[in-house]
Parts: C-alpha cells; sequence; structure tokens
C-alpha cells in the first residue's frame, strides 16, 4: 500500500543520514518529491491508489457527512437520550462554523486523492507494459465520478464552495481558494460524470465489485440527480431510463426471506446500483452503528438521533395512513412503517431500525426484530431512487405544460392530454414501490394479496401527484440521506 511505502522511504531516509556526510544529506530531494518519483511505476501502485480513492468514502468524515447532512435538518429523526452537543445544535438549526457537521473537510480529502490519480495515473501506462492506456482510462472515469459524487455532497450542502481541480501535494500552493458559484461546480460535476460514463465498466466480475465500483449505472443515477437538481428534467428522465432499461436491475420482492434483509441486512441486492462497502475487518460503518443504532451489543440498541412521533400517528402531518378522502387512506398497512423504525415497548421510544437492524418478522401479536453483529453498507443509489426520481421529473414536466398552455377566459388547457399522460405515467412508478409495500399478506409474498393500486383519480392533478411522489420517495427513502437534499430541491 501506499502508505506503507512512504514509511518505509521515510524509514531508509533516516537510516541513510545517519551513515552519510552532511554533503549528501544536503543532496537528498524532499520526501514528497521522492514518493511522486518512485510511486506511481506501475499498475499495482495504480490499483492500490485507486482502492485509497474508494475507501476514503468510507472514512468516518465521509459517512458521517454523507448521513447527517441528507437528514439533520429534515424531519425524520429527533435528538436522542446520548445525542451529541453539536447534532444537538443542528437538529435546532442553531448552525456555526465550530460545529463539526460543518466541516468539510473529509470531502476535500475524497477530492484530493482523487485529483491527485487523474495527475498521475496517465503517466503509468508508459512505464508498466502490464497496463493499458484502456485500463488506465476505465480507472480515471472511476475516479472522476468519485470526484463529482464529493462536490455533489458540498454543493448541495452549502451552495457556493471551492473547486479544485489539482492535487494539494506541496506547503508552497495557495490553499485560499475562493468560493465558486453553484453552477459552476454544478457544471464541473456534469462534465465529469458524462467523461466517465464513456469510459467506465458495465459491471465486474463480483457482486460486491459490480454493487461497490462505479458502473454506467452510477454514473447514469448520479447524473439523472444532478440533472434533477438543475431542473433539466427531460435529461433526468433520459438517464433514468438507461438505468432502468438494464434488466439486471430489479426491485427486490417475491424472495423467502423479506425485503428488507436483502437490501439493507445483507446488502448488494438486485435493486443496488451504487453502494460503499464495510466490513468487519477492515473499515466499519460508524455512521449508522452510533446515530442509529449501537451495533453488536444486543442490549443497548439506541442511536444517538431517535425517531419523532408524528411519523409514527396516523394522519396528515405522517406519510404514513395519509387521508386521501373521507373513506381512502393511503399507506395505511405499509410495510416500510414496520423495518424503518420500531417503537421500544418499555420507554415508548421510537428508534431507528434502518440500517440498524439484519432482519425483522412480522408476527401476529407483533413484530420480532433481529439487530445486526456487523455495520451495514451505505447505500447511495438503488433502483427505487431512480425509479422516483424520473417520476418527479414527470411531474414538474407536466407543471411546465400546465403553466405554458393554460387559458383563463376560456379554462382549458390545450396541453391537458399531454399532462395527463405525464401524470399517468409517474403514478405507474410510484405504484411499483408503494404496491410491493402494501400488499396485505406478508412482505414479498406473491399470493392472496389485495390489490392496493393507488388511482389515477384520486392525484388527479399536478400538486396532489408532486405530494405523492414527495410522500412515496419520503416513505421508500427514509435515514437513506435523501430527506433533507429532496426537501430542498423541491422548495428551489
Amino acid at each position: 500500500m501506499k502508505i506503507n511505502k512512504i514509511i518505509s522511504i521515510a524509514a531508509s531516509l533516516f537510516i541513510g543520514t545517519t551513515l552519510t556526510s552532511c554533503t549528501d544529506w544536503l543532496d537528498l530531494k524532499p520526501e514528497g518529491q521522492i514518493v511522486f518519483d518512485d510511486f506511481w511505476q506501475d499498475k499495482s501502485q495504480v490499483e492500490g491508489m485507486l482502492a485509497t480513492c474508494y475507501k476514503s468514502f468510507t472514512t468516518d468524515g465521509a459517512s458521517n457527512s454523507m448521513l447527517l447532512w441528507g437528514e439533520l435538518r429534515g424531519d425524520n429523526v429527533i435528538e436522542g437520550e446520548s445525542v451529541g452537543s453539536d447534532v444537538k445544535k443542528m437538529l435546532e438549526v442553531d448552525i456555526d462554523a465550530e460545529n463539526w457537521i460543518c466541516n468539510w473537510g473529509s470531502m476535500y480529502t475524497i477530492i484530493n486523492y482523487c485529483n491527485t490519480f487523474i495527475k498521475y495515473a496517465p503517466d503509468v501506462p508508459s512505464l508498466d507494459p502490464n497496463f493499458t492506456v484502456g485500463e488506465c482510462n476505465t480507472m480515471i472515469g472511476e475516479v472522476r465520478a468519485l470526484r463529482a459524487m464529493a462536490y455533489f455532497y458540498l454543493v448541495r450542502t452549502f451552495k457556493e464552495v471551492p473547486y479544485i481541480d489539482e492535487p494539494s501535494i506541496t506547503d508552497d500552493q495557495d490553499y485560499n481558494k475562493a468560493k465558486s458559484s453553484e453552477d459552476f461546480v454544478l457544471d464541473k460535476i456534469e462534465a465529469d460524470l458524462i467523461a466517465a460514463e464513456r469510459v467506465v465498466r458495465t459491471q465486474f466480475d463480483k457482486t460486491a465489485s459490480t454493487k461497490g465500483r462505479i458502473t454506467k449505472n452510477a454514473v447514469r443515477a448520479a447524473l439523472a440527480d444532478v440533472y434533477l437538481w438543475r431542473n433539466q428534467y427531460a435529461n433526468c428522465i433520459a438517464k433514468c431510463d438507461e438505468v432502468m432499461a438494464d434488466t439486471t436491475l430489479k426491485l427486490v420482492k417475491n424472495v423467502n426471506n423479506n425485503v428488507y434483509s436483502q437490501i439493507f441486512g445483507r446488502g448488494n441486492s438486485t435493486e443496488s446500483i451504487f453502494e460503499l462497502q464495510y466490513n468487519n475487518d477492515i473499515q466499519w460503518n460508524n455512521s449508522t452503528k452510533i446515530f442509529y443504532g449501537t451495533s453488536g451489543n444486543l442490549s443497548d440498541q439506541r442511536g444517538e438521533v431517535y425517531v419523532p412521533e408524528y411519523l409514527i400517528t396516523a394522519g396528515n402531518s405522517s406519510p404514513f395512513s395519509y387521508q386521501i378522502t373521507a373513506r381512502k387512506k393511503e399507506a395505511d398497512n405499509d410495510k416500510r412503517k414496520s423495518y424503518n423504525f420500531v417503537a421500544d415497548d418499555q420507554s415508548g421510544i421510537n428508534l431507528v431500525f434502518k440500517y440498524a437492524g439484519s432482519d425483522w418478522t412480522e408476527g401476529t401479536i407483533r413484530n420480532i426484530y433481529s439487530y445486526r453483529s456487523n455495520t451495514s453498507n451505505w447505500i447511495m443509489y438503488r433502483l427505487p431512487d431512480v425509479m422516483l426520481m424520473k417520476a418527479e421529473a414527470l411531474v414538474e414536466q407536466a407543471k411546465g405544460y400546465e403553466t405554458s398552455g393554460s387559458d383563463e377566459e376560456s379554462g382549458t388547457n390545450p396541453n391537458q392530454d399531454r399532462i395527463n399522460n405525464l401524470l399517468a405515467q409517474a403514478l405507474k412508478l410510484v405504484n411499483e414501490t408503494y404496491e410491493r409495500a402494501n400488499k396485505s399478506t406478508s412482505f414479498g409474498s406473491s399470493s392472496s394479496s389485495t390489490n392496493v393500486e393507488l388511482l389515477i383519480e384520486d392525484y388527479n392533478s399536478t400538486s396532489k401527484m408532486s405530494d405523492l411522489v414527495l410522500r412515496e420517495r419520503h416513505r421508500e427513502l427514509m435515514f437513506e440521506g435523501k430527506r433533507w437534499f429532496d426537501l430542498m430541491r423541491l422548495a428551489r
């Protein structure tokens, strides 16, 4: 590994200085120069640096940012009994520069690794005959996508951030970079992803690599997300369609074990597009462990944040048991309510179960929950996210036709058929994720289930359909680091 090589070089230098003259010592190159001269020499070193770029996303700093930036300022969590003071301040929207959650250093560490890789990796194929230019370009594509994802977290969270695309490797560089505009950074993100899409692989030999490394589907999902953020709805829909056209991606259902354990318990499911790989022996996901549940300690599964009562209580504030009409409710028996969170019977506290737990079994009296003895992967993109991004983009397109084509005098809209078609397409996508979680039989069973399809007559306007898509994203992606960004995107 690179770090071991650096330590080895440093040790050699120290020993050498004790055996050579002062003149020899003064002729030695600076340590950083020796590392860069000696390191970028062969394929194995490039592969090691590629692994470092991926691993930098799984560090505590980066994983904390992805979880907390996406959840704390939303409406999914409240403070728990053991909440840290800075988390508590963020929940109360008491934000200042001294709060460690506002530190963007972990994302810039990722970016610097990526910048270093992009600058030096292209020279290696000329030095190692076993390393082709094509292989190198594919790896550079993966790294450009990782850099884009890091910047996308930054720009959605802070809006204007310094854009740096050169590696920070010497002390004499200018580190006082001014912030760039949001549009400038988003343009760079988009360019990185478009370039990456051309060269990255469709899949790898192992499932864990296909789900844990950048593929064309991962890039397309990220592009769809960026286009949706930028209100480029046709582009968003096109990228979503490309992802959904891949028949190897399938919603998890009709399996012997329940859907939750497939997606979040074991991970790398058939609907996963890109998820960060954690391992008990190498790297724990300390973020889900600390904030959602104390992994491995079955007597104390309480994380730093709890679930607010409004999510549990039926009514129009909750996305569950939502009153559509006087006689009809939406998501009244939604299985996601059973696995997103769990009520502690003794204290009455509502705890986050998603990611903290490994499995759950539906019982006649009460559900049985099993907690993990390891830590979870962190899912950045999965198929339902892409499907619901497309649904949102379709509704926003319908809003555009509604505004541009309305005739106040006649009260008609010549685009009404087109609007109705877009709303019908959006509802079809919502129903795919909704119906698998709202069957009257056991979750995942294909027999004797009641038809719970949502009907267009209940969502026959752009405002109603927009609210439905947001509620479905809320139910499906709860605690996955998406909520604040969803709210911000729609508020924009």
